[in-house]
């Protein structure tokens, strides 16, 4: 599209359209040989990239999506795993990239990692009945690891001979041990992180023959690197004098590493060699990654808030830098709001002569955060004439250890979380950029929860309500949920529901039905097994025969919308329920986007 086209549509909803591409991996011995996730049908699908040849085609053609993929080191396959129904619940295939014939691989569960070797593949599944690590050839495949809780495969180094993989010990589901197998599933070695802080694998060395693995720890609050030798337990910390958390992976010759530094949710890039580190240029706004191809060249995924995605460095075919219709003017950039230790983001619409109408948008997780990225979503709103704020509240990750683990302190999760809620509220009203008797609570998966859990606890708060995909009954939500979640869930709120019904009763939307005084909006899924549907039915059963008003959007695929399609058909009933229940508030122009009333209350 030309900097003169026409939009087929409005704006906002031919941003959700741009097609999203990836940052590629690269086929370990053949690196021209590139796999990543794009929509540019539509849906997230799995691509192959064969950039000597120029041959680009389309892996998988799942319905509901398919994002979870590895490519072999020669680059003649590509496996990927598919659940048809979106539950995350399926089998692993494998594709020819020449004559793309595909074979099923295994057994269904639901996926814990996957590591490819020359002859070898790793495979982590996850069911019922625990965790397992196999080792998978073409002439047999055995378990070599078994958890009756929860194990995942993090990574096979380049020689093919040692398997990192990270497993829970006793309950503590939060700080899983990573452990070092060889071949044979015999352990090398393992470290634990005491204290808050955790441990993430990282990346091998892509040296062959050097058994060296990155480590992402948390020794002093902050995400660190440290470089690993498990035979011999060498360890070497990888030292910057940084205010935020840092991401690393490999330089191709195994000298380097490229540093990727967060702080408030943006990024800036680094090399770190011989203990020295010097910063390299990097673009305003958030990068979701970055690597050094072995080619030598910096490939990264950029966006910023005014910026939809884009991939710099990459071969030509791959770039999705939507320059022309996509002007700076266009889009809404985030400003810094700070209430307290709560940092957040706030998007006001351009020009408005009085404080618009607000809606705070809580993300999931809870250990996720909100960065200065582009968002659809949010620009949508902002188009409509409402501020969007983004709060990184107590138990998101980018803001160290202690402010993840805080969650857990009194009163504990949830209701901390709406502390910091409200506070930034109230510094959003005080600062004259939202009107108080105009907000909205928002949010999906566990941010859907908290929007769920404010509109009774905090009542006099809001204006509207729309949860995406939340849990609205614990009890009941625990009953039906993964094995996995139940674990996470034992390890948050510190016991099951069984164990602490009143800890789970008083961090439950529906023991709160009665106080509900705003209309909600529920976007549910029919096959999703992070928030099952039985637990939701519970909770609008109870708003009805309370009176409430209360609306669902149904759609059918999974915890995460893949297709464009649906992500346009809740972002839409979501303006439309906005819309609608704020018109006795907000004036309507021609267009339908609501021109800001004057503010109503003494908050001002």
């Amino acid at each position: 599209m030309t900097a003169g086209d026409r939009l087929p549509e409005p704006l906002w909803s031919w941003r959700f359209r741009l097609p999203a591409v990836t940052l590629p991996t690269w086929a370990r011995d053949q690196p021209h040989q590139l796999l990543y996730v794009s929509t540019v049908s539509g849906v997230e699908q799995l691509h192959h990239h064969d950039v000597r040849s120029g041959r680009l085609w389309q892996v998988t053609r799942i319905a509901g999506g398919a994002s979870l993929g590895a490519i072999s080191p020669t680059g003649a396959a590509v496996w990927w795993f598919g659940d048809g129904r979106g539950d995350e619940l399926g089998r692993w295939h494998i594709t020819e990239t020449q004559n793309e014939e595909t074979e099923v691989v295994g057994g269904t569960g639901h996926p814990a990692g996957i590591a490819l070797g020359s002859e070898v593949a790793v495979i982590g599944m996850s069911t019922a009945d625990g965790s397992t690590i196999s080792l998978w050839t073409r002439a047999a495949e055995r378990t070599i690891f078994r958890n009756p809780l929860r194990c995942s495969v993090a990574g096979l180094s380049a020689d093919d001979a040692l398997i990192g993989i990270t497993h829970q010990r006793g309950t503590d589901a939060r700080h899983p041990v990573l452990a070092i197998l060889n071949l044979a599933g015999g352990t090398i070695a393992d470290r634990h992180e005491d204290g808050p802080g955790r441990l993430w694998p990282g990346e091998w060395s892509p040296v062959r023959g050097d058994r060296r693995l990155i480590v992402h720890h948390e020794p002093e609050d902050r995400r660190r690197a440290a470089i690993w030798t498990p035979e011999d337990d060498s360890w070497q910390a990888v030292d910057v004098d940084l205010p935020g958390d840092v991401w690393a992976s490999w330089y191709p010759a195994g000298d380097a590493l490229l540093l990727r530094h967060e702080l408030h949710g943006r990024s800036q890039l680094y090399r770190w060699q011989a203990g020295q580190t010097t910063m390299l240029p990097t673009p305003r706004g958030h990068l979701s990654d970055a690597r050094v191809h072995p080619s030598g060249q910096l490939w990264v995924a950029h966006s910023a808030s005014d910026q939809p995605p884009r991939l710099l460095g990459v071969p030509n075919g791959l770039r999705s830098d939507h320059t022309s219709v996509s002007a700076k003017t266009l889009h809404a950039r985030y400003r810094d709001v700070r209430a307290g230790d709560v940092h957040a983001f706030i998007a006001c619409p351009p020009g408005s002569p009085v404080a618009p109408p607000g809606i705070v948008l809580l993300h999931g997780g809870p250990a996720a955060h909100d960065s200065d990225d582009f968002s659809p979503e949010v620009q949508a709103w902002v188009d409509h004439g409402v501020a969007v704020v983004l709060i990184n509240y107590s138990g998101s990750s980018g803001y160290g250890s202690r402010w993840r683990e805080s969650i857990r302190e009194d009163p504990g999760p949830g209701l901390r979380e709406l502390e910091d809620i409200a506070a930034v509220r109230a510094r959003v009203i005080s600062d004259g950029l939202v009107d108080s008797a105009r907000m909205i609570i928002a949010g999906r998966s566990w941010g859907g929860y908290l929007a769920l859990l404010a509109a009774g606890r905090q009542p006099e708060l809001w204006r509207l309500g729309i949860a995406t995909m939340p849990v609205a009954d614990w009890s009941t939500a625990y009953e039906d949920e993964l094995a996995a979640t139940q674990e996470h869930d034992r390890a948050l709120f510190g016991g099951s529901p069984m164990e602490l019904p009143d800890f789970y009763a008083e961090r439950s939307p529906i023991s709160f039905v009665d106080r509900v005084r705003i209309p909600l909006l529920l976007v549910v899924s029919r096959n999703d097994p992070h928030s099952p549907r039985r637990q939701i039915d519970n909770y609008v059963q109870r708003l009805a025969a309370a009176g409430r008003t209360v609306e669902v959007h149904e759609y059918e695929v999974g915890h995460a919308a893949r297709r464009i399609a649906d992500q346009l058909a809740i972002q839409s009933v979501q303006l439309d329920f906005a819309m609608r229940h704020l018109t006795d508030h907000v004036t309507l122009a021609q267009d339908g986007r609501p021109l800001p009333a004057p503010p109503s209350s003494s908050e001002r």
